[in-house]
């Protein structure tokens, strides 16, 4: 494994990962600041999503501090998996599923508890949560990235079913037009584009950055820096 295929890899996502764990901080002070009669249940999915970024963010800096400091000119240590490394998968799971749960309940609310319709996002929402645990716990049995990789079709596929919730709940809300005219709803389609417009996408164009370095790039762990962004949420 070359150096700045796995720990320079890990590097630039750590970088990239803390800017934006910075940007998720001054939205959770924006929130609390600003939102103070929001019901206390939404409150607490919003301090535990924060929560799960913050574990998701002293992951990855302890796995970067290991690999670039406390290992710095062991060789032996490139090709080695540390523990930390796979364990943010968990977070980075944890962190998805809560998201998506949040907006398969407001679909179940706004569609007049339509079953069919939230049933659907939550088995996709699900799917991608039990892909990626199933991909961390893998990890943790093996001890070279070399063998990491032969697990890299778990966490392509576990991005695919991240992403596809986002493009659902837009589709949900347009669905929901033409039925449901409230000013409610109209609140509902309009923070559902935004949140396609400014997560969504990104989100979806980054999976596919990931999934197309990770297929050209067989024999690296270039992929791993897109994986540390798509944590962010």
């Amino acid at each position: 494994m070359v150096l700045h295929n796995a720990i320079g890899a890990i590097f630039i996502g750590s970088l990239l990962s803390t800017t934006l764990y910075g940007v998720s901080c001054a939205q959770i002070y924006y929130y609390f600041g600003h939102h103070k009669k929001d019901p206390w249940y939404l409150k607490l999915l919003v301090l535990a999503v924060w929560a799960s970024n913050a574990a998701h963010q002293c992951l990855i800096s302890h796995t970067t501090y290991t690999y670039a400091i406390t290992n710095y000119g062991n060789v032996a240590m490139v090709n080695a998996l540390i523990p930390t490394l796979l364990i943010q998968f968990l977070f980075t799971a944890f962190t998805a599923l809560m998201t998506q749960i949040f907006f398969a309940f407001h679909v179940w609310q706004k569609s007049d508890k339509n079953r069919i319709l939230t049933g659907i996002m939550l088995a996709i929402a699900l799917t991608g949560f039990v892909t990626t645990v199933v991909y961390a716990v893998q990890g943790l049995q093996v001890k070279t990235f070399e063998q990491l990789n032969a697990y890299k079709y778990l966490i392509w596929i576990a991005n695919i079913f991240s992403a596809i919730p986002n493009l659902y709940i837009t589709g949900a809300a347009c669905h929901l037009t033409p039925w449901k005219k409230s000013t409610d709803s109209d609140a509902f389609i309009i923070n559902a584009v935004v949140f396609f417009l400014e997560t969504g996408l990104p989100f979806t164009v980054f999976s596919i950055i990931m999934m197309v370095m990770g297929i050209a790039l067989r024999d690296s762990m270039v992929y791993v820096s897109f994986l540390f962004i798509l944590s962010r949420r």
